[in-house]
């Protein structure tokens, strides 16, 4: 629609149903380890509620055994210190999936991302992912 190509758009993806890829749309910054002018530079640039999302997401992800090529979505927000983040794992064809959604502590990603993937494990996830 930016392009002013909406003309085109022939299906629009519910956001209910299909979920982004672990940490789509976030940018990472490399630097080198011992270089602290670009490491203090780049920590300037985080934003705080952005690491904390792609951090749960990536927790989900590693609980689950996923990767790049795995059909594994999520989506998640922070607001007021909480992260609300939904995950979903499917068969290949996307005849089946197991979607679950858990909120805890913003300050505690990776624990919260842990627990949707146990979450998703135990509604079926791990024999989808077999």
């Amino acid at each position: 629609m930016r392009l002013g190509l909406a003309n085109r758009i022939t299906e629009l993806l519910d956001p209910t149903w299909m979920l982004p890829a672990v940490g789509q749309g976030a940018i990472g910054l490399e630097c080198r380890e011992d270089d602290e002018t670009s490491r203090e530079a780049v920590r300037m640039l985080t934003d705080q509620s952005t690491w904390q999302r792609v951090l749960a997401e990536r927790a989900m992800l590693a609980a689950l055994g996923g990767g790049c090529l795995v059909p594994i979505g999520t989506t998640s927000t922070v607001e007021d210190g909480v992260l609300t983040i939904r995950g979903a794992v499917l068969t290949p064809d996307g005849q089946r999936r197991v979607v679950a959604t858990h909120r805890g502590l913003a300050d505690a990603p990776l624990a919260v991302g842990q627990e949707l993937a146990a979450m998703l494990l135990d509604e079926g996830a791990a024999e989808l992912l077999a």
